[in-house]
């Protein structure tokens, strides 16, 4: 719950279509966290946010060392597992942002375009 306020301040600024760069400015003034591009883009495709649970995500399969779940075992989706921290909508939202690529900055965007 202590992380809320974070995770519920990344979302609105990803549905205004800021930037990583600016989402990780943000957060890192709100606490003395440093963050990277790789974990606010795992923040905010995180379905546990919207109280969904994907099991299973690793998995025991050599004694005492977790690896992650490539097909070694099922996994299952259970919706409204939890409370949400944000609301579905807004996620849903959001994970159209990323997966079109929009947050990333101008200038990386301009570079990206360049090469396809």
């Amino acid at each position: 719950e202590e992380q809320a306020p974070l995770v519920r301040k990344a979302f609105q600024m990803a549905a205004q279509g800021r930037s990583y760069t600016e989402i990780r400015k943000a957060l890192g003034a709100m606490g003395e966290e440093k963050w990277s591009q790789a974990r606010v883009k795992y923040m905010l495709t995180n379905v546990a946010y919207k109280g969904d649970y994907f099991t299973h995500a690793t998995v025991c399969i050599v004694p005492g060392k977790q690896v992650r779940n490539n097909g070694h075992r099922d996994r299952f989706y259970i919706t409204g597992h939890h409370e949400p921290i944000v609301a579905p909508e807004l996620f849903d939202r959001v994970q159209e942002i990323v997966e079109r690529g929009d947050l990333i900055s101008y200038r990386r965007r301009s570079a990206w375009c360049k090469e396809q």
